[in-house]
């Protein structure tokens, strides 16, 4: 079961905070889906014709970005 893109928030920036502060969006789905144990059958699962879990970790991102926490060109850690 995938969970809520709110869980996913805090995760991320450790994991974004871990890989110093940057990293590609690709980087981190794989790292993270690991720290939720994702079954291939959450991963499977499809959102407008794409990944449902990459569009949770994107939507997590976005809320951060929107936040000021990380910067939306390079996802960079801005402190809270």
């Amino acid at each position: 079961m995938l969970p809520k893109r709110s869980d996913v928030r805090m995760p991320l920036l450790k994991l974004l905070l871990a890989q110093g502060g940057r990293a590609r969006p690709k980087d981190l789905y794989d790292p993270l889906a690991k720290q939720f144990k994702l079954t291939a059958q959450d991963l499977a699962q499809t959102c407008g014709g794409g990944s449902k879990w990459q569009a949770y970790v994107r939507g997590a991102r976005d809320e951060m970005v929107e936040w000021g926490l990380i910067h939306p060109a390079t996802p960079q850690f801005h402190g809270i």
